[in-house]
């Protein structure tokens, strides 16, 4: 009797019925990874199209090209937005990791031919950003002028999330993490203190009681930042009830308002101290404490750009060792 073998072939290279068949999985090029990401920043293809130098149809032809090709829509797209389905929110997250370690891999290589060159992206909390960064930016510039550095101010999870995505080579943040996947280096604890301008009625008045913080108008950050909250749970701890006027998502900011305005706002003693029309009073017990911390990604050695200035960083506020 004949017998049909197809099927059930011993031919290692023959169909099995215990196999599925190969699916194809498409090709997706690095550009389209840069399209797709820009568009979810930007929710709009005409700005998106700007940032990325093509006209809006032929970026508009592209993602649609790639979404026929995943078989699966990317956007949701109507007359007034655009936003990323689950979909498109998963290739977005792999996008920011693939293309922030292909910059880290790239620059190195470049840096490796020719020096410390390339660009470094520093993510800092806004108070190391306004009393620190500066100066250390100025002595890395006067060491290595060759090296573009760009610095953002974020808020401390913020942070966290760019240097996680590739986004920021370097973090300033706060010690303990917020997230996983990080390599914190702890840096010497920052001071808080109440500050207020030199012609305010309380400033001769030292000591400063608990009772008259209750007295003062504030202007402090806003809730978002890791700095408030700790404000805010110390004012708890003390029974305070702050009377805020003002709130701002600056510390340089708050510190014009603290010079002009006749308020009082907690700020980094030496922030405080560099300003010559400001007073800091001393007034929390135990002090009022944040340590800041180098942060950089879990198995990223980084470019030897941001090596160089958090080795710059370390030596200007590491940890002093006790003995």
């Amino acid at each position: 009797m004949h017998r049909t073998n197809a099927i059930f072939s011993s031919d290692p290279c023959g169909p099995s019925i215990n196999e599925p068949p190969t699916r194809h999985v498409p090709d997706v090029e690095i550009r389209d990874l840069r399209y797709v990401l820009t568009l979810a920043e930007t929710r709009n293809f005409s700005v998106a199209a700007q940032r990325l130098h093509l006209s809006q149809s032929a970026l508009s032809h592209r993602i649609r090209a790639l979404e026929l090709s995943l078989d699966c829509a990317l956007f949701t797209r109507t007359t007034r937005r655009v936003a990323p389905t689950e979909a498109g929110e998963t290739l977005v997250l792999l996008a920011r990791r693939v293309l922030g370690e292909m910059d880290i891999a790239l620059q190195s290589i470049v840096e490796m031919s020719a020096g410390l060159r390339g660009t470094l992206r520093l993510a800092v909390v806004h108070t190391f950003g306004v009393s620190q960064m500066p100066r250390l930016i100025a002595a890395f510039h006067a060491r290595h002028p060759d090296v573009r550095v760009i610095c953002r101010e974020l808020p401390a999870r913020q942070i966290e999330e760019q240097v996680l995505a590739g986004q920021a080579d370097l973090g300033v943040g706060y010690a303990p993490a917020q997230l996983p996947g990080l390599v914190v280096d702890a840096l010497a604890a920052e001071d808080f203190v109440v500050a207020v301008g030199r012609n305010h009625a309380v400033a001769a008045s030292l000591p400063l009681d608990v009772g008259a913080l209750c007295t003062l108008r504030w202007a402090l950050l806003t809730p978002e930042f890791a700095s408030r909250a700790l404000v805010d749970r110390r004012f708890e701890a003390l029974g305070v009830v702050p009377d805020v006027r003002i709130e701002m998502n600056s510390v340089e900011a708050l510190i014009g308002i603290v010079l002009h305005g006749g308020l009082a706002a907690v700020l980094p003693r030496v922030a405080v101290e560099a300003q010559h029309g400001l007073r800091a009073l001393a007034v929390f017990e135990p002090p009022l404490e944040r340590r800041p911390a180098l942060l950089v990604r879990a198995g990223d050695g980084g470019s030897r750009a941001a090596r160089a200035m958090a080795d710059l960083v370390r030596q200007a506020f590491s940890v002093p060792q006790r003995g």
